[in-house]
C-alpha cells in the first residue's frame, strides 16, 4: 500500500514538472545577435507582452544589430531593438510573433524557493530547462566596466553562456528573474535579474525605449554604523559636489519618501520622475535627522 502511494505521489510530482515545462516552453527564444563587425552571438529571452521579447543588455549589445528570434520548433524570426538599459542588463526587443507571454512574478523570490531556469546554453542547446532553489537574495553583481547590478537573486539551477536572458519561473511557471551571469571560479552560483527590476524597467524601454536617471553628483561608501546598539551597514556620504545639498559624512536616510538602506535602494528610487524635480531628503547629519532639498538632473 505503501509503495503504491509513493509511485502515485512520485508521477504526480512527474505530471506536474512535465506540464510546467510545457507551458513555458513555447514562449522561451533563442535570441542571435548578427552584427557583422561582431562575432554572431546567441542567448536567450522569452515573450513578455504581444510582439515584445525580454533579454539581457549585453545579449543585444553591438553596433547597428540585426537579430532573429528562433522559436520553439525552430522557425527563425526578424527582431528589432526597443531600448536596452546597461544598468540593469535589460533588454527589450519587437517580433512579429504570436505566443502567449509570460506571467512576471507579483511576489518578490523567496528563499529556499524552487526555481526553473529556461533558455539556450550554448546556444546550440535549445528548449533547456534545469532547476535548483533560489540560494540568494539581494546580491550585488559587479559588471566589467565598474558599475554592479544591485538587488540580484543567486540560484543553483545550471546555467551556461546561452542561457542569458531566458527567464527564471517559480512552480507556478510565473516569472521570478532572468538568467544573466555564473561564477565562473565556482559550480552551482549563477544570478537572476530580479521580478521587482524587471517590472519597474520594462514598462520605461516600452514607452522611452532608455532608462532615465537622476544623479545625486555625490560617491557614498557602505559603511558600519550602531544605532541603538544594533550594528547594520548604511549609505554614508563620501564626496559631493559643489553644488550639492549633501555634507560629507551624511548618513542615507530617505529620498523621495523611501527609506535608503541598501544600493539597491538608492538605485530603485533615482528614477525618470525625480529629473529637473525638487525632491525632499533626508540625511542624518552628526546624529540628528535634517531634511534638505535636492534638484536633480540627468548629467
Amino acid at each position: 500500500m505503501f509503495e503504491k502511494l509513493r509511485q502515485n505521489s512520485l508521477r504526480s510530482v512527474r505530471d506536474e514538472l512535465i506540464a510546467l515545462v510545457e507551458a513555458v516552453s513555447p514562449s522561451v527564444v533563442t535570441v542571435r545577435n548578427h552584427d557583422t563587425r561582431l562575432e554572431s552571438g546567441s542567448g536567450s529571452g522569452w515573450v513578455f507582452g504581444p510582439g515584445l521579447v525580454v533579454t539581457n543588455c549585453h545579449v543585444v549589445a553591438g553596433a547597428d544589430p540585426v537579430f532573429s528570434l528562433r522559436l520553439r520548433g525552430g522557425a527563425l524570426v526578424p527582431a528589432t531593438l526597443v531600448g536596452s538599459d546597461p544598468l540593469t542588463d535589460l533588454a527589450l526587443l519587437r517580433a512579429d510573433i504570436e505566443v502567449s507571454p509570460l506571467q512576471v512574478a507579483t511576489k518578490a523570490a523567496q528563499l529556499g524557493e524552487l526555481c526553473f531556469a529556461f533558455g539556450s546554453p550554448l546556444g546550440e542547446f535549445p528548449e533547456t530547462v534545469t532547476f535548483g532553489v533560489v540560494s540568494g537574495l539581494g546580491r550585488r553583481l559587479p559588471q566589467e566596466d565598474g558599475r554592479s547590478i544591485e538587488g540580484a537573486l543567486q540560484i543553483d539551477a545550471e546555467i551556461n553562456p546561452g542561457n542569458s536572458g531566458g527567464p527564471l519561473v517559480d512552480i507556478d511557471g510565473a516569472v521570478l528573474g532572468v538568467n544573466t551571469a555564473i561564477l565562473t571560479d565556482g559550480r552551482g552560483v549563477g544570478f537572476a535579474i530580479s521580478s521587482s527590476t524587471i517590472q519597474s524597467v520594462i514598462p520605461e524601454l516600452i514607452a522611452h525605449g532608455q532608462i532615465l536617471r537622476p544623479r545625486l553628483g555625490i560617491s557614498i561608501d557602505v559603511v558600519e554604523h550602531n544605532s541603538s546598539g544594533i550594528e547594520r551597514e548604511r549609505l554614508r556620504v563620501a564626496e559631493v559636489g559643489a553644488s550639492s545639498a549633501f555634507q560629507v559624512g551624511d548618513l542615507l536616510v530617505s529620498i523621495a519618501g523611501r527609506t535608503i538602506e541598501t544600493r539597491g535602494d538608492l538605485f530603485e528610487v533615482l528614477r525618470r520622475p525625480l529629473v529637473d524635480a525638487i525632491t525632499p531628503a533626508t540625511v542624518e547629519r552628526s546624529g540628528e535627522l535634517v531634511a534638505i532639498e535636492l534638484e536633480l538632473s540627468d548629467h
